[in-house]
């Protein structure tokens, strides 16, 4: 992403190319699964590391949306920072990161004196402090060739080991606290996922533009195509299937892409057409009611909005049904068609939250469970003793 007209160009000595545009991304440490990234714009009212910890926090709470507490959140030395900490703790995740030893609010009691570890000082060697006022947030140094900071928060610090490689190529067993052991296991997700991206059959890397943002839509290409390719591979693995190479889904995709014809492409329908409609799952199919109220459909409150709904939140009516589910609530299950809210980082229907978040009803959080009530359909003069019901 390299030009010299780019605004958002910023000078990276670590990075292969020293120039480009700057990209704040959330992976998965397990996956390289990039679920989220922000684009750095340039200084505002504030230095760039407090951007780009305000970054990570926004990233992690549109990812994390709706999910479990209690995540492990890795960063290198440039996000790390005792506020960071603090706000990962107070939204319920812990936090292991290296840090820069001239980060304010760094414990200065345990650095080394030494730049190097001495021959006469084991490797593995370690100091480490703890906050008096929140015990979670531990300050830690560790020795390996060179003094490691590590700043961490609600992680583990009794004694373990970690496999660190020689300067002759072999293995060495070295001493370490849990949370050491953490990060080496749970860094490298962003690695990972740029490897793929920039090393390998990279779209961007391979066509110059004279138009920089241009080549930055070339580069969210490949991270698209970088995410199909995991996720591919994770199905593949899901279905006992052999998992294919990097090289093997590109050419695939290649060939799919290249077999499209004109055809494929028409439909008639216009852009809001196609976010408006829902995607089918399953046997569960959005159906319109019958009913008449004058000269329109009848219209009912979509379940998913008056669960979320309060103060300043609209709900919305609809006549779009789920029949299958409203068999099994033996009640009406009425859902909009329409995208009206953001899970997990996406845009999706009501519909969409019912049956694939909430698992067909099975799923719904403690909160919102009182909320939803199911009406069930009465016959003209026939009183229903359980025409309510809870879910």
């Amino acid at each position: 992403m390299r030009h010299r007209r780019n605004p958002m160009r910023q000078f990276m000595p670590m990075k292969p190319n020293k120039w480009g545009t700057k990209f704040y991304m959330t992976c998965c440490a397990e996956t390289a699964y990039c679920s989220r990234l922000e684009i750095y714009c340039g200084k505002a009212n504030a230095d760039e590391v407090s951007v780009a910890q305000r970054a990570v926090v926004r990233n992690l709470i549109e990812v994390l949306r709706g999910q479990p507490s209690q995540r492990l959140v890795c960063t290198d030395n440039f996000y790390t920072s005792v506020p960071l900490s603090q706000k990962l703790l107070s939204m319920g995740h812990s936090h292991v990161g290296t840090i820069r030893k001239d980060r304010k609010g760094w414990c200065t009691g345990v650095e080394f004196t030494q730049k190097k570890r001495p021959k006469r000082m084991p490797r593995g060697t370690y100091k480490i402090a703890v906050w008096r006022e929140h015990q979670e947030v531990a300050a830690l140094t560790w020795m390996d060739n060179k003094p490691v900071r590590f700043l961490a928060t609600g992680c583990s610090t009794q004694l373990t080991q970690v496999s660190r490689r020689e300067a002759d190529g072999t293995l060495a067993v070295v001493p370490c606290p849990q949370l050491v052991r953490d990060y080496h296991e749970a860094m490298g997700g962003v690695d990972v996922h740029d490897q793929l991206r920039l090393q390998r059959y990279s779209i961007q890397r391979s066509i110059r533009m004279r138009k920089y943002y241009k080549s930055i839509f070339l580069g969210l290409v490949d991270i698209a195509m970088v995410n199909a390719f995991i996720v591919h591979k994770l199905a593949m693995k899901k279905r006992n299937k052999p998992v294919p190479t990097h090289a093997a889904f590109m050419r695939r995709l290649h060939a799919d892409l290249l077999s499209q014809t004109k055809e494929d492409f028409s439909g008639g329908d216009d852009l809001e057409a196609l976010v408006t409609e829902p995607l089918p799952h399953l046997a569960h199919t959005l159906e319109k009611t019958e009913e008449i109220n004058g000269a329109k459909r009848r219209q009912w409150l979509c379940k998913v909005c008056s669960a979320h709904a309060g103060a300043g939140t609209r709900s919305y009516e609809t006549s779009f049904y789920c029949a299958t589910c409203s068999r099994v609530k033996k009640g009406r299950l009425t859902l909009c068609n329409k995208v009206r809210r953001l899970q997990h980082g996406n845009n999706i229907t009501c519909s969409q939250i019912w049956h694939q978040s909430w698992r067909n009803g099975t799923a719904i959080p403690a909160e919102l469970q009182h909320k939803i009530r199911f009406v069930s359909k009465r016959r003209p003069g026939v009183e229903s003793e359980n025409s309510d019901s809870d879910v």
